[in-house]
């Protein structure tokens, strides 16, 4: 349906209208909302159920990091948003790079979304001790809308979006950081938030360095 309909808008079946046109283009931005939202609940049931297919390897968080802000690029020159990244020297992590890229670009076109006209948007990594063994701990500061302590644990629940007048504008589909949340705890990691209503926002995820990929291919590690 997307292929035929960005054929005819491009005028490959014929003269298209300017009414024609709008009214085309509506309806493609919304198939293009269908297919995110499938693809969300499709890796969000892969998720809840524990078949979740991840492909391990020896990778660098950086590099991922790196990876999200190119592709964010043109979101954030479109919000005049500035994106600074504080990246620390870091031992590599046993992960999925294209599932972790996933998370944070999420995290990332979060944090622009929710940011104002003219903001900023912090990136850091650094290893960090949490009881007693090393992890690499990647954070993303925003300083928009923020989200009040009582909606803290709401926002990693399935189809559960804040009631804001700027989260009803931007709304997605409601998946994504459950999603994030499922793909880092496959990386036996954590993920949490730090923020106030008014006060923008900080997500921080954590993953145990020094872990070990049992198996190519395998959906999980120690």
């Amino acid at each position: 349906m997307k292929a035929q309909l960005q054929m005819i808008l491009e005028g490959y079946v014929g003269e298209v209208n300017d009414s024609q046109k709008k009214s085309l283009e509506v309806v493609l931005r919304n198939i293009t909302k269908l297919g995110k939202l499938i693809e969300d609940i499709l890796d969000l049931s892969r998720i809840e159920a524990g078949r979740i297919k991840l492909a391990f390897e020896h990778m660098n968080i950086n590099g991922i990091v790196k990876e999200a802000i190119i592709t964010q690029d043109s979101s954030a020159t479109n919000k005049d948003i500035e994106i600074s990244t504080k990246l620390a020297d870091l031992p590599d992590i046993v992960g999925d790079p294209e599932r972790l890229g996933q998370v944070i670009g999420n995290l990332l076109n979060n944090a622009i979304k929710f940011s104002k006209e003219s903001g900023k948007v912090i990136i850091e990594t650094k290893c960090l001790d949490i009881e007693g063994k090393e992890n690499i701990l990647f954070s993303i500061t925003d300083y928009g809308i923020g989200i009040s302590k009582a909606d803290h644990e709401k926002l990693f629940k399935p189809f559960s979006q804040i009631d804001t007048s700027m989260g009803r504008e931007q709304a997605g589909t409601g998946l994504g950081l459950a999603i994030v949340r499922g793909i880092i705890h496959a990386h036996n990691g954590k993920v949490w938030i730090d923020s106030e209503s008014g006060n923008g926002a900080i997500f921080y995820f954590a993953i145990p360095t020094g872990q070990k990929v049992i198996e190519k291919e395998a959906s999980y590690i120690r």
